[in-house]
């Protein structure tokens, strides 16, 4: 069954995890996260492995606005 968690961003727009999420993804306070925009305007947000972040720093600079 699927459940639905939602939460809201901080004043920075920073999102706050809540514990389930945290427990769930496996989380602890400095870990990164990674993104993917899906079609139909869905997210998928997963704990970043070391791959993720190596692909993260090699685009940064590459798009528009950084």
């Amino acid at each position: 069954m699927e459940q639905i968690v939602s939460s809201k961003l901080t004043a920075k727009c920073q999102p706050t995890f809540p514990a389930k999420i945290r427990g769930v993804m496996g989380l602890r306070p400095g870990d990164a996260v990674a993104f993917k925009v899906m079609p139909g305007e869905k997210v998928l947000i997963q704990k970043a492995t070391p791959l993720d972040l190596g692909f993260a720093r090699a685009q940064e600079g590459t798009l528009p606005g950084s």
